[in-house]
C-alpha cells in the first residue's frame, strides 16, 4: 500500500527515496479477515473509520472522475462536518467510535464503517488515490515489527503536520468565503486542489518553520533505522504474550495488538535461551536448533527480544499504539 501521489511526492523529496509499501498489508485479501479468528469482519476491514480530509484533498477527489464523490458530496452536504480547512469528523461519530475502541471492538462494530466504502471486490476505498495521513499510513502487518511501525507512526505524524499546513495556506490563497453552502464549499475545494497541485516540499517547509523541522527529523530517524539492520551484542526476552498455540506452533505478539510471528515449538523453546549472555555464545550453545540470522532479525525487530545492554538503543520496550 503506497502513499497517495502528492504526498508520495512530498515524502520522497524529503527522504530521498519512494516510500514503498507494507506486503504483509494486504487490503484486497484482508490478513485480519481470515483464519481460524479473525480480528476484523471481512465486510468492514480497517475501514471502521471516519478520515478528516483536507479541504485540498477535497478538492482533489471532487476533480478526479475515477473517485467516488459522491460519498464525500454527502458529507460535504452535512454542515456539521464542511469547514475552510476541510472535512471534519462529526461529534457523535467520534463520540462512538471512542466507546468502539475502549470496548475493543476496532474492526468488529458495522454501523462505523467509512462511508467511502465500495462493496465491489469484497470492499475497496472509493478514495484509494487520495487518502490522508491516517488511512495511508496504517498498517495492520509490518515487515520489521516495532522498528517499521515507529516509521510509519512517524509518517503519519508528519504527514497530518504537511496537511495540516497545505489547508491553511490554502484558505489564504484561496480566500475564506463569505458564505458556505454545499455548491459554494464544493467550488471552494475544488480551488484549494488547485492550489496544492505545484506546491513543492521547499514551500512547505518555509510554512512549517520549526515545528515541521522536528518531525522531519523524527521521520528521517526512524527512517534510517527501518533500514539499518543490526543485532544487539546480548539478547534477553522481550515483552510478548501468548495468542495462539497449538501442538505445532505458537503465535506471540508484542509491539501490536494485530501483527505477531507464528513460532515452531522448538524455535520457541530456543527464545528462552537468551537469558543476557553475548549472543554468539547462545547460539553456539543452540547448536541445530539456532534460530537463522533472518529469524533472530524478526524476533528483536518485534520485540520477542531485545538487548540485554542498558546503553543500547535496542533495548528499550517496544512501542504499542492503536493510530486509529
Amino acid at each position: 500500500m503506497s502513499l497517495p501521489p502528492l504526498q508520495a511526492g512530498w515524502a520522497e523529496a524529503l527522504l530521498g527515496q519512494p516510500v514503498g509499501s507494507e506486503p504483509r498489508s494486504t487490503c484486497a485479501d484482508c490478513a485480519m479477515a481470515s483464519g481460524p479468528a479473525p480480528a476484523f469482519r471481512a465486510d468492514l476491514k480497517c475501514c471502521m473509520y471516519l478520515p478528516r480530509l483536507p479541504n485540498f484533498v477535497v478538492g482533489r477527489i471532487l476533480a478526479d472522475p475515477t473517485a467516488a464523490r459522491e460519498p464525500v458530496r454527502a458529507r460535504l452536504a452535512d454542515p456539521r462536518q464542511r469547514t475552510p480547512w476541510g472535512l471534519e469528523r462529526p461529534a457523535d461519530w467520534s463520540a462512538a467510535y471512542a466507546q468502539a475502541l475502549q470496548d475493543g471492538r476496532f474492526g468488529q462494530q458495522l454501523d462505523l464503517r467509512c462511508p467511502h466504502w465500495l462493496d465491489a471486490d469484497g470492499g475497496t476505498c472509493g478514495i484509494w488515490a487520495h487518502r490522508e495521513a491516517t488511512c495511508s499510513t496504517w498498517h495492520c502487518r509490518v515487515d520489521r515489527g516495532a522498528v517499521g511501525k515507529a516509521m510509519w507512526t512517524a509518517l503519519r505524524r508528519w504527514l497530518e503536520d504537511v496537511q495540516d499546513l497545505v489547508a491553511r495556506w490554502c484558505v489564504e490563497q484561496v480566500g475564506r468565503p463569505q458564505t458556505w453552502d454545499a455548491a459554494e464549499a464544493e467550488a471552494f475545494y475544488r480551488a484549494c486542489g488547485q492550489q496544492a497541485e505545484g506546491l513543492t516540499l521547499e514551500t512547505i517547509k518555509r510554512l512549517g518553520g520549526f515545528g515541521l523541522r522536528i518531525r522531519s527529523r523524527e521521520l528521517r530517524a526512524t527512517w534510517r533505522e527501518r533500514a539499518h539492520r543490526a543485532l544487539p551484542l546480548r539478547l534477553e526476552a522481550g515483552r510478548w504474550r501468548v495468542v495462539f498455540e497449538d501442538t505445532q506452533t505458537v503465535e506471540l505478539r508484542s509491539y501490536g495488538d494485530y501483527d505477531g510471528l507464528t513460532l515452531s515449538r522448538g524455535a520457541f523453546a530456543a527464545l528462552a535461551a537468551f537469558d543476557g549472555r553475548p549472543v554468539a555464545q547462545v547460539m553456539r550453545g543452540l547448536g541445530a536448533a539456532a534460530p537463522d540470522p533472518d529469524s533472530l532479525q524478526a524476533w528483536v525487530d518485534h520485540g520477542l527480544l531485545q538487548s540485554s545492554d542498558p546503553h543500547d538503543g535496542l533495548s528499550r520496550p517496544a512501542p504499542r499504539s492503536q493510530d486509529r
